[in-house]
């Protein structure tokens, strides 16, 4: 992804789908929905008509506001929702099933409602008390 920004690109759509992992390192595709910068010298925004990218894992400021630039923090915040869910879906923890499924609900993958998907993973970020107690094991 950095070399991918530093060459003027941003992917817009990382995903738990869309890394490969070879080697121990991770490798992006799927670059249909990737876009030029407007100037690669200095990585900013992307402006679309409409949002690209998996709605579990877009940013908060994109699912909250759908007119929002695309920018490469969005595509550095997805990146944490991919670790995060995977972390979540695959590894021992104390989460209850229930509230799983709820947080997925809530925070990752926000029913739509006139193109946004609410404040929920804004909320998440301030607050993180549907977290409180989470642990992971060996």
């Amino acid at each position: 992804h950095d070399d991918a920004v530093q060459a003027g690109v941003l992917h817009r759509d990382i995903s738990a789908g869309n890394i490969f992992i070879v080697d121990g390192k991770g490798i992006l595709i799927d670059w249909d929905l990737s876009k030029w910068l407007n100037n690669s010298s200095a990585p900013d925004e992307v402006r679309q008509p409409t949002r690209t990218g998996t709605w579990q894992f877009m940013s908060a400021a994109l699912v909250w506001n759908k007119s929002a630039p695309h920018t490469f923090v969005d595509d550095l915040e997805s990146f944490f929702y991919v670790i995060f869910w995977l972390s979540l879906m695959y590894s021992p923890n104390s989460m209850s099933p229930a509230d799983l499924t709820s947080f997925m609900q809530t925070v990752l993958d926000p029913q739509q409602y006139k193109g946004t998907g609410g404040s929920g993973k804004a909320d998440f970020f301030k607050g993180r008390s549907m977290l409180d107690g989470l642990a992971f094991w060996d």
